[in-house]
């Protein structure tokens, strides 16, 4: 069964957000992540249907597909980012990284061509 309102879900289940953060071994950025963590409450509050299972665990898995769902982004896009940060954060050179820049642009220009 799940609370009353959303306010008495944030307070019961916002220690359950902290721990799936930290199962996930993410440890920067953490106030972002535990939005994200309140969101996927927030959407599991919503969906929820009584007959289908218990509360508790559709919110578990609900949470914690958001917060990977953000943490898969954010690991795999460098957007925001300029490229001396892309270097340093994959141990290349601003040129090596500028390179493969131009590479990947040049084969989505193929592509687009056909």
């Amino acid at each position: 069964m799940k609370p009353a309102t959303f306010t008495e879900t944030v307070v019961l289940y916002e220690g359950m957000i902290v721990n799936q953060i930290k199962k996930l071994g993410i440890y920067q950025d953490h106030e972002e992540y535990y939005q994200c963590g309140l969101i996927g409450l927030w959407y599991a509050y919503e969906r929820y249907e009584e007959g289908k299972g218990s509360f508790p665990a559709y919110a578990v898995i609900t949470v914690r597909g958001y917060i990977l769902e953000r943490h898969i982004i954010s690991e795999r896009f460098f957007v925001g980012k300029k490229m001396g940060e892309i270097a340093c954060e994959m141990g290349m050179t601003y040129y090596q990284v500028r390179w493969i820049y131009r590479q990947a642009l040049e084969k989505m220009r193929d592509s687009v061509k056909g």
